[in-house]
């Protein structure tokens, strides 16, 4: 079908309600279906489009080694364009390609920098030192603001997956799971609760209901009560208790905060959807039917992956993917109204939620710890600008540099992207050596199956032989 465009003849009404309308009719209902739900299914590539360039562009002779490739990485990323559009993390690509790039001068003029200390090239300390001075200078400001920005981020989504009472629960809990259980302790334990739940009552109503907080208090009273050495109560009654009570607030919580993270970062705002439905008319009435349609939703698609990537940036990429995929089936189980399918929901929703907030911490650490070692950087390279006795400053934070990018690396590597509590050491090895490792194991193997191959059919020559 070729462009549906606006007719100035007699018949438009007829060629319009006969074919255009039809169409028009479907192509919205496929828009708006789009809109609503993202049917993508999400893998930690798809939600690290420049991951390669997440290492943070500290001074320091290594950079001869690593900006080149890293430069060439993200301008290939942004050129192939896995994301269209504005995004953060393609602003943070730009950055971090100029970084790396006054990196590599930077690192350049260091080693240059060396000779001169060592007294090699004293001639051309003159020249060098201001350049120095001015890419380090530089470099330490782009990343202080890549580090604030992010910092900033991360603690505005810590808001939605952080409360209080989620953490301070699990003491009750423990008590009450006891050989022996300890009433003192517990009934200690459901009075603080109480305080808590009493002093942030109008928050916990607004985010839970008043119905739930409600009964929520009315069972801490009665655990409370009920742990009295003097009352008639069983321990199993208390046990029992105490676990519906925790099951019932994990639920809520559970419940509440995956559909805030839902609403920031898997829903596509009122305003936004009606810019995306203004592009999708002005795609239908200038291109034929199937270019338009498939434009539009590949547009929409987009902003849904945007949206992850984001994400992705706060909590890790694979764990901003499996949220994403097991979304759906993971609220659809809190909300059952079968009391072990809840317990499911809760189990599962409660692990990627304490997922997310072990990375996220992990990510503010970095980013912490990015801002200090840039702030130190930038302290240096001020202070050899201002005092020229302190020329020899740059060098020493070069050493230092170093050390605080080597550092960065191995917390980011076997820490922030470990699928473990634990330190991924292997995770550390960069790809490049462990596709060699690959190359050489398989060879190896190869070798080893031809010899194998080989001894066989010697053996076999031997025996027909014998035979014969």
């Amino acid at each position: 079908m070729g462009l549906i465009a606006p007719q100035t003849s007699s018949s438009f009404k007829g060629t319009y309600h006969d074919i255009i309308s039809p169409l028009k009719k479907d192509y919205d209902l496929a828009i708006e279906q789009a809109l609503k739900v993202d049917h993508q299914i999400y893998t930690e590539d798809k939600l690290k489009p420049f991951a390669f360039g997440n290492s943070p562009a500290l001074p320091g002779i290594t950079n001869l080694i690593t900006s080149p490739y890293l430069v060439i990485t993200n301008i290939y990323n942004l050129v192939k364009g896995e994301i269209t559009g504005r995004h953060p993390a393609k602003v943070e690509a730009g950055v971090k390609i100029v970084s790396n790039s006054l990196g590599f001068v930077n690192a350049l003029l260091t080693t240059l920098k060396y000779a001169i200390t060592f007294k090699l090239m004293i001639a051309m300390s003159v020249a060098i030192t201001p350049i120095l001075l001015a890419t380090g200078l530089v470099i330490s400001c782009l990343e202080i603001a890549v580090h604030s920005y992010k910092l900033k981020k991360g603690k505005d989504f810590q808001k939605l997956i952080t409360k209080d009472l989620f953490d301070k629960m699990i003491p009750l809990k423990k008590a009450a799971e006891e050989k022996y259980l300890n009433r003192p302790k517990t009934q200690r334990f459901a009075s603080y609760l109480l305080k808590q739940v009493k002093s942030s009552k109008t928050q916990m109503e607004k985010e839970y209901g008043k119905e739930f907080v409600e009964t929520f208090l009315s069972k801490l009273n009665l655990i409370k009560n009920y742990s009295h050495e003097s009352s008639k109560r069983s321990d199993m009654q208390i046990r029992t208790l105490v676990q519906e009570t925790f099951d019932d607030y994990n639920r809520v919580f559970c419940l509440n905060t995956f559909k805030n993270i839902h609403k920031e970062f898997m829903k596509i705002s009122e305003k936004r959807k009606n810019i995306l439905i203004r592009k999708a008319n002005k795609n239908f009435y200038n291109m034929p039917y199937e270019k338009a349609l498939a434009k539009s939703l590949a547009r929409i698609q987009n902003d849904f992956k945007k949206k992850k990537i984001k994400l992705g940036s706060r909590v890790e990429p694979w764990v901003a993917a499996e949220f994403s995929n097991k979304y759906n089936a993971i609220v659809q189980k809190l909300e059952s109204t079968s009391i072990n399918t809840q317990k499911s929901g809760i189990k599962e929703g409660a692990r990627v939620i304490l997922k997310m907030r072990e990375k996220s911490n992990t990510n503010q650490v970095l980013h912490t710890y990015g801002i200090i070692a840039f702030a130190s950087i930038l302290t240096g390279y001020a202070l050899s600008t201002f005092v020229p006795m302190l020329t020899i400053l740059p060098v020493i934070f070069m050493v230092v540099a170093t050390a605080y990018s080597m550092l960065y690396y191995l917390i980011k590597k076997g820490v922030a992207e470990s699928r473990t509590n634990n330190f991924d050491h292997n995770n550390c090895i960069p790809n490049w050596i462990k596709w060699i490792g690959s190359k050489f194991t398989t060879s190896k193997a190869e070798a080893e199956t031809k010899v194998i191959k080989a001894t066989n059919l010697t053996r076999e020559i031997s025996k027909v032989r014998r035979l014969a």
